[in-house]
């Protein structure tokens, strides 16, 4: 739980996020602090990440300090009935949480648990869309996320928190999850309904690769498919659900969502080739090998964020 609460040797308002006194809990606020504590050497304002304070223990509550932020990327959306964000309004979110996982994997950690509920406006009012990264309970060098090495149990690298940023912004851009997955098995269906299947050597790695497909037994192109939803259903007792709002055959689908009405030609070229920009950068960002998934340095290095195909080339548009 985490409370507003008034500072009162100073007055400062401030955000006291209070921990269980359970054993899963104690660790799990131990974890955070021993992450916490990692990350002391970074500015937390160039790095758009949360700024702690302090730890004290109240009651046998571990209690966390930290600084006191506006509201989540995620309610703020909510509040806005799931209004698809516009690419003007995702590209300097984008840009910064990209910034933040940088200055993270420099320092050796993954924050594993990227969403938009850990995505909170400084002070969008004074501030619009200047954003800082929260909650490290899962950050360390070892835990667990949904990018499909995760989900298939094979080794990991920093590589899932931009699986968890791709993600996000195509939430962001369409109104509602790409993946909405109930799930490990409903998310890996959707994965591969979009994006196709894992090689076949991520697939002969992984230790739970056997939970979701079947290897083949004859000779063809692949050496495994994926189990309909009838025969995971019939294997587990588990019956498999369609949740997306969205079902795309490919991540190209996102360049005709939406209909560009613009009356100024260069407009319209701009924003078609911004559409087109973010697209190349989605599909990097949700590489099925994390091996050739983008890398933080190089999404502030791409066009969608940095804007040079706008500003090189359409001198002329609004």
């Amino acid at each position: 739980m985490v409370a507003k609460c008034t500072r009162m040797d100073d007055m400062k308002i401030v955000a006291i996020k209070m921990m269980k006194n359970e054993d899963a809990y104690v660790m799990q606020a131990k974890a955070e602090v021993d992450a916490l504590t990692r990350l002391r050497s970074l500015d937390p304002d160039k790095c758009n990440l949360v700024r702690w304070h302090q730890v004290f223990t109240d009651r046998g509550h571990i209690c966390l300090e930290f600084e006191h932020l506006d509201k989540s990327v995620f309610d703020f959306m909510k509040e806005r009935c799931y209004q698809p964000l516009h690419l003007i309004e995702i590209r300097p979110i984008a840009q910064q949480l990209a910034n933040a996982l940088n200055h993270l994997k420099a320092a050796g950690m993954i924050h594993a648990d990227l969403k938009l509920e850990n995505v909170m406006f400084v002070n969008h009012r004074q501030e619009p869309f200047r954003v800082k990264v929260i909650d490290f309970g899962l950050a360390r060098t070892v835990s667990t996320a949904r990018s499909p090495e995760i989900l298939l149990g094979l080794p990991f690298t920093e590589a899932i928190d931009m699986w968890s940023l791709g993600c996000m912004i195509a939430a962001m851009y369409l109104g509602t999850m790409l993946y909405p997955g109930m799930s490990e098995y409903e998310m890996i269906r959707y994965i591969v309904e979009t994006q196709g299947q894992p090689p076949d050597n991520m697939l002969t790695l992984g230790s739970k690769t056997c939970c979701f497909f079947q290897r083949k037994d004859t000779y063809s192109s692949t050496l495994w498919k994926l189990k309909s939803p009838e025969q995971f259903h019939k294997e587990t007792g588990i019956q498999p659900m369609e949740n997306r709002m969205y079902k795309f055959a490919s991540l190209d689908n996102f360049l005709n969502l939406r209909v560009i009405n613009r009356r100024n030609y260069q407009d319209k070229i701009a924003e078609t080739r911004d559409v087109e920009m973010f697209v190349d950068m989605l599909k990097g960002m949700l590489k099925l090998d994390a091996s050739k998934r983008i890398t933080p340095r190089q999404v502030l290095q791409h066009r969608f964020t940095s804007m040079h195909h706008i500003i090189n080339m359409y001198h002329h548009s609004h």
